[in-house]
């Protein structure tokens, strides 16, 4: 993926809170160009930045082959749903599908800033399409600035990289899931004031236990013992929250592993079935074959780049 900053200033890494109010004094953009792989495999990063909007602001779109992210970091203005002009303002964030007519507007008095992450991939239309009924949620729960928001900082911080490389292509497009489950689990009412999270500490937990530890897991229960949770209510809530079980979840956190190590490693495709948290090899190839419609091999030697 190549990378091109349109900023007319300049940060490295995560920013921080000084950082930040240096940056949101200019307009800053990144502009991502996916390889073949990145654009066929994986959900990536088209563009992001930071806007910082004039009073006079206004752009509506009938059509734009992407989705975005934005979050307001001061101010306030509207955003068009439909034919609705919709108000926002600091604090709130906003996810939707550019495909349909879409735009925003700024407050004359109380121009907003906004960071933006605009984003893509073979998989976002049928992800959509089945988790969402809504082309646009908004999402004003307190809890995003601790959630959602260091998703988007970190994907703008590794959009600053000047040589990124295919692991920061698969770091953005996790971060890009971690987005659409924030949102799923808002839009189902799940991550109000009332609770402050997105969704419960519990499953955040099980989640976080699961990405870190997916090669040595060996039972699902060990999960639901670490959430704190029955096994039964466990697996019942995790589904509630994101459409599928732990054991879905896990295995395909392992298979997008093994994928990393398949194009990044020199290991066998034995070793990577172990260091993925197969059992066996029969097991991970069954398991790769169901997901990616083709072997670990032939996988591996369609997409490496020696």
């Amino acid at each position: 993926m190549v990378m091109t900053s349109m900023a007319s200033t300049f940060a490295e890494g995560i920013m921080p809170a000084s950082s930040e109010l240096r940056l949101i004094n200019q307009n800053v953009e990144w502009i991502a160009s996916p390889g073949e792989f990145t654009r066929s495999r994986l959900l990536y990063a088209m563009l992001s930045g930071i806007y910082c909007a004039k009073s006079n602001y206004k752009l509506v779109r009938d059509f734009y082959p992407a989705c975005e992210v934005i979050h307001v970091v001061s101010g306030k203005g509207w955003y068009l749903k439909g034919k609705e002009w919709i108000e926002i303002c600091e604090g709130d964030s906003v996810i939707q599908d550019l495909r349909y007519p879409n735009g925003y507007k700024a407050h004359a008095e109380e121009p907003f800033v906004l960071k933006y992450v605009v984003f893509d991939g073979m998989p976002l239309v049928e992800l959509w399409n089945l988790y969402f009924t809504d082309r646009t949620i908004i999402m004003t729960s307190p809890a995003l600035k601790h959630s959602l928001l260091p998703c988007m900082d970190a994907i703008i911080a590794l959009m600053q990289e000047p040589e990124p490389t295919v692991e920061q292509d698969y770091e953005i497009s996790k971060l890009l899931y971690e987005l659409l489950l924030q949102a799923l689990a808002y839009r189902r009412g799940k991550g109000g004031e009332a609770s402050g999270e997105v969704y419960p500490a519990a499953l955040q937990l099980a989640k976080q236990y699961m990405d870190e530890s997916l090669a040595s897991i060996r039972d699902i229960r060990e999960v639901a013992n670490r959430s704190g949770l029955s096994y039964f209510h466990f697996n019942r809530t995790f589904k509630r929250y994101f459409q599928c079980t732990p054991r879905e979840y896990l295995l395909l956190n392992r298979i997008n592993h093994a994928k990393q190590l398949l194009l990044l490693s020199r290991h066998s495709i034995t070793e990577i079935a172990y260091r993925s948290g197969f059992d066996s090899y029969s097991t991970f190839l069954q398991s790769f074959q169901k997901v990616e419609r083709c072997s670990p091999t032939a996988y591996r030697k369609n997409w490496r780049q020696d």
